[in-house]
């Protein structure tokens, strides 16, 4: 079992050529995760898990700046709950004295993403009648499959990694092929008994509307192994 405790704050802006809309959305919950690890042999083990349904609270600070007329800018703030579906994981390994090979599905029905706010109305009807109707009818159930290779040095204490991922979006028409591809490499090398160093690259691809673009992310740190007194 694992908990997690979930806190972060986004900002997305939409940009036209005489206003900009700026969105700041603060969030907070926390996830609940089961599941089992079986070595079934020497060299193969997989597991399953689940994600549990959990809850979002988000406090979402909208500006709309006017730069023709200043006057009509204004800023509100919009509170929401954002109900996360179940994730289901199931995956295996296979571990060789100098390769280790990872596979991992994982499924999950967006249809049933729900929306709530007591203050948020459309006229006189709540909105979160409206948007979940939206939800309901565009989004979709995702299949994703991750693969990974590990890759441990004989003699000296390196490894290297490599994964790929197949990411599909759960609204279609927008991504070529409805999905995202994340390609990634990392290395970690042991300094001493107890103390590691890490590193990582990603890059994540897609078409949107026709329009290539990709997500790149460096990473780099330290880690601290168990001491045994």
């Amino acid at each position: 079992a694992d908990i997690k405790f979930i806190n972060g704050e986004d900002k997305m802006y939409e940009l036209y050529q005489d206003s900009t809309h700026l969105y700041r959305p603060k969030y907070n919950g926390t996830s609940f995760t089961f599941g089992m690890l079986h070595r079934y042999s020497q060299i193969f083990q997989y597991g399953i898990s689940i994600d549990l349904p959990y809850s979002l609270d988000v406090s979402d600070k909208y500006t709309y700046s006017n730069q023709i007329d200043p006057d009509e800018s204004f800023s509100d703030t919009w509170y929401y709950t954002v109900k996360k579906p179940v994730n289901f994981h199931m995956g295996g390994a296979l571990f060789f004295k100098t390769i280790n090979l990872f596979y991992e599905f994982e499924f999950v029905d967006w249809t049933n993403l729900k929306f709530s706010s007591s203050s948020i109305y459309n006229g006189d009807i709540p909105a979160s009648i409206g948007i979940n109707n939206e939800i309901r009818e565009n989004l979709r159930s995702t299949t994703s499959h991750h693969f990974g290779f590990a890759f441990h040095v004989p003699k000296f204490p390196i490894h290297l990694y490599a994964g790929y991922q197949n990411l599909p979006t759960p609204f279609q028409g927008q991504y070529s092929n409805n999905a995202r591809q994340s390609y990634s490499f990392g290395f970690s090398f042991m300094v001493h008994q107890n103390f590691s160093l890490q590193g990582g690259y990603n890059k994540y691809s897609w078409e949107y509307n026709g329009q290539p673009e990709n997500y790149e992310k460096f990473t780099f740190g330290v880690a601290l192994h168990t001491f045994n007194f």
